[in-house]
């Protein structure tokens, strides 16, 4: 044997025990979480029902381990050990703060999901009326899922968040698992990421919010398209249809939009792959007629409970959004409050185009973590996204990358060419169309990060283009300090008007 093919073989062997495929990384998450679960229990704060949810998280996780092929069980299994063990830690502490901080402290949604639960589950999870006339929304999922908590665990506000930790827990083998099939080579570094992602746990361990619920959702259609797609063996078929169709109908009465932004995605994907390559392969044609049938399912099963069709429901939520001016327009931002100051002359410009400017830049950029809260309470830090901070100094630090992913996507999206990939077509396609809605209307940060799983797969797309040219790293010097010179031009406008 060779030198070189010794040294290929002891690489080959340094892979197999990369960290995500020890078995003992899962059996120290398991201790951690224990220990600091009784912990929390030993301080009163956590009942005895959580120990049944817990567990049946696990089993959710050690069931998503077990579809994966063989040689990656164990990758997906650690990941989601170390991203139960972060949130389990974070809810731990966040509980034992609002407990001595004389909370919890629930802000207005996550107030009426509570509420809500308690309420339907006092009803039995029937209310006599339909859901969307009682509610005043088609967005009502939410409350029969914490209201099933509540009914099987209990009335206890902790169990609700372990449930919002666990979902966005097991976001992390279902987004290795989609950028498996997508991007193999970043798969477990995009893992990894949203395991540890602070923002992610910051929005489950504190608070009581549905964007866990619909991450998780959203990210499982996804997976399950994909998988239909490449599937031949009918009976292959069973077991991801029966996911999408779960996802479906949960996305259909929680969050329609995002379910009105796949089913269009794969129409236009499907059209855009007979339009610019002819035909469609006969390995995908028997998962996109099972795809078709989940999707006319989806919306065939809720109209009994009074839910219009997605198309419908979405046609007239635009009409709604665009007469209600909380959801057209911005709050005042820096640069309006700044022509009040002393250059009333620039009216016109800071309304018109440095006007909008500004309101994207503060989708993308915001909130901005150089700016310090008055006050460090756990009330203050939760209603001012001050949680999100950690994960902002990540999300600069891959933009750059999605942003090139993203343009190469769109060029392979319509790009004509004899094998295109229809899953990718409808990743793009899917996040185009949400990441477009987020800048044009005024929704929360939090509609940011439920989309950064998938921008992860683009971004991974950037980073190989990136590393292939040596010449955009003095680019990328230049970003950040871009980001710094406007921290601290920012910073010093805020005290000047101030002073």
């Amino acid at each position: 044997m060779t030198p070189e093919h010794e040294r290929l073989l002891s690489l080959r062997r340094r892979a197999r025990l990369s960290i995500l495929k020890r078995r003992s990384v899962a059996g120290v998450c398991v201790g951690v979480i224990v220990a600091a679960s009784l912990a929390g229990q030993w301080t009163g704060d956590i009942p005895s029902s959580y120990w049944l949810l817990l567990t049946l998280i696990a089993a959710a996780g050690a069931a998503i381990a077990r579809a994966e092929p063989a040689r990656t069980r164990s990758i997906s299994l650690n990941l989601f050990a170390i991203a139960l063990t972060v949130r389990v830690l974070w809810l731990m502490a966040a509980t034992a703060v609002a407990r001595h901080a004389g909370g919890p402290f629930l802000g207005p949604d996550s107030a009426s999901y509570w509420e809500g639960a308690l309420d339907l589950a006092s009803q039995h999870l029937r209310l006599g009326v339909p859901p969307t006339a009682y509610y005043g929304s088609y967005n009502v999922g939410q409350y029969y899922l914490f209201a099933a908590v509540v009914a099987l665990f209990g009335p206890y506000l902790v169990c609700l968040q372990m449930l919002n930790a666990g979902l966005t827990a097991l976001a992390a083998p279902v987004a290795y698992a989609v950028a498996r099939l997508t991007v193999p080579r970043g798969a477990r570094a995009i893992g990894l990421f949203i395991a540890l992602s602070p923002s992610l746990t910051a929005l489950a361990a504190v608070d009581l919010l549905k964007d866990p619920s619909i991450i998780f959702a959203t990210l499982l259609a996804l997976f399950a398209i994909l998988r239909l797609m490449r599937e031949r063996s009918a009976r292959r078929l069973v077991v991801p249809a029966l996911v999408a169709l779960a996802a479906f109908l949960y996305l259909r009465t929680a969050r329609f939009y995002a379910l009105a932004y796949i089913e269009a995605a794969t129409c236009v994907a499907v059209a855009l792959c007979v339009l610019l390559s002819g035909r469609i392969g006969a390995r995908r044609r028997a998962g996109l007629a099972v795809l078709a049938l989940v999707f006319v399912a989806a919306e065939l099963i809720p109209i009994p409970a009074g839910w219009p069709t997605t198309p419908v429901v979405f046609a007239s939520q635009v009409g709604y959004v665009m007469d209600s001016p909380g959801m057209r327009f911005y709050s005042a931002g820096f640069l309006r409050r700044f022509r009040h100051w002393k250059y009333t002359e620039l009216d016109e410009v800071v309304e018109g185009p440095a006007g909008a400017a500004a309101d994207v830049a503060r989708r993308l950029l915001g909130p901005f973590p150089w700016i310090l809260p008055q006050r460090w309470n756990l009330r203050t830090l939760q209603a001012g996204d001050y949680f999100l901070y950690p994960g902002m100094l990540l999300w600069y630090a891959i933009l750059p990358f999605v942003a090139i992913g993203f343009a190469i996507g769109g060029r392979a999206t319509f790009q004509r060419t004899g094998r295109r990939s229809i899953g990718l077509s409808v990743l793009w396609l899917f996040t185009a169309a949400y990441v477009l809605q987020y800048f044009v209307i005024n929704l929360s940060y939090r509609q940011r990060e439920s989309i950064v799983p998938l921008l992860l797969v683009f971004g991974w797309w950037g980073i190989v283009y990136a590393w292939q040219r040596p010449g955009l790293t003095r680019w990328y010097g230049a970003y950040w300090a871009f980001l710094t010179c406007l921290a601290i031009a920012h910073l010093s406008l805020r005290a000047m008007i101030r002073a």
